[in-house]
């Protein structure tokens, strides 16, 4: 038997110094060819030539300030803040207010709080700050799936009702909101889902479990097998069933179905005035985009 060996091709490197002087100067003509080789061997570089290129790449265009704020989340030095703060005051970029959020001190991030606290951020901040201190939490500015997290990662707990009525919001947004395929459950044809195979679903249960709320997961859980049986038995489903689609088809509808079984399984106190008919939620938005739909007659 023969043992293939394949050799590593080597070259010789210029000095790290005389590339860091091609980016640096913008008429070299090479400062392309210099940030791809500087990107290339900043891992291997010591930490003296990493914080000159820090520098350097904080100090120029939006896309070499991203590539640096995504270095300085994992190699963070105090010596950065003063220049992340300034930047932070001048561009307000995303990703510059992640280091931030990641690194400051706790003081900075409450003074801050309302510049800082975009979309998602918000979570972050809250589980920075009530590591070492209470927080007070918006429900306002916070996901339900989010709030369960942060909840559980600081070691607060809920009662079983609010651990309920949590979960059941967090089945009316799935139904509610436009489908979309890439983010449907994978499942075999001819077999039925439910609303724990959904992740965010799943989490939801993990965090509950983890804070004790055994009961509010026991009462969900059975909540599901029931709406699960009621797609099982629906003639839409046996109908899917017994129709020739292919797998992606078969992954979409299902999914339509189940949805509907599960909002029509909700409590009238968890759905609202302004929900879409319930037809809508058979299709998501992007469904004729990305699914070949062939069937001459769909099941509904």
């Amino acid at each position: 038997m023969k043992t293939y060996v394949t050799y590593q091709k080597y070259k010789k490197n210029r000095p790290i110094v005389l590339i860091i002087e091609d980016y640096a100067n913008k008429r070299s003509g090479k400062v392309v060819e210099s940030r791809k080789e500087i990107r290339h061997r900043f891992a291997f570089l010591d930490w003296t030539d990493q914080k000159k290129i820090l520098v350097l790449f904080l100090n120029s265009g939006k896309l070499d300030r991203e590539w640096a704020y995504t270095v300085l989340l994992e190699i963070w030095d105090n010596d950065f803040k003063p220049i992340i703060e300034k930047l932070w005051k001048q561009y307000h970029e995303d990703k510059c207010a992640w280091v931030i959020i990641r690194h400051f001190p706790i003081n900075y991030l409450k003074e801050n709080m309302e510049s800082l606290a975009k979309d998602r951020n918000y979570y972050f901040i809250c589980k920075r700050i009530g590591q070492d201190n209470k927080v007070n939490i918006d429900r306002e500015r916070i996901s339900e799936s989010d709030y369960l997290a942060l909840l559980n990662e600081l070691g607060e707990t809920i009662d079983t009702d609010e651990g309920l009525d949590i979960m059941f919001r967090m089945v009316h947004d799935l139904c509610v909101k436009p489908l979309d395929y890439s983010k449907t459950p994978f499942v075999e044809h001819n077999q039925p889902i439910s609303s724990m195979d959904f992740p965010v679903i799943r989490k939801g249960l993990f965090h509950l479990q983890n804070m004790g709320c055994h009961l509010a997961v026991e009462e969900f859980e059975q909540w599901d097998k029931n709406a699960k049986d009621c797609l099982i038995e629906s003639p839409e489903f046996r109908e899917l069933c017994n129709t020739n689609v292919d797998d992606a088809n078969y992954r979409i509808l299902v999914t339509g179905l189940c949805l509907i079984c599960l909002y029509t399984s909700l409590d009238d106190k968890h759905k609202r005035s302004d929900d879409p008919p319930i037809e809508a939620m058979k299709k998501p938005i992007s469904y004729y985009k990305t699914i070949d739909y062939s069937m001459e007659n769909p099941p509904f």
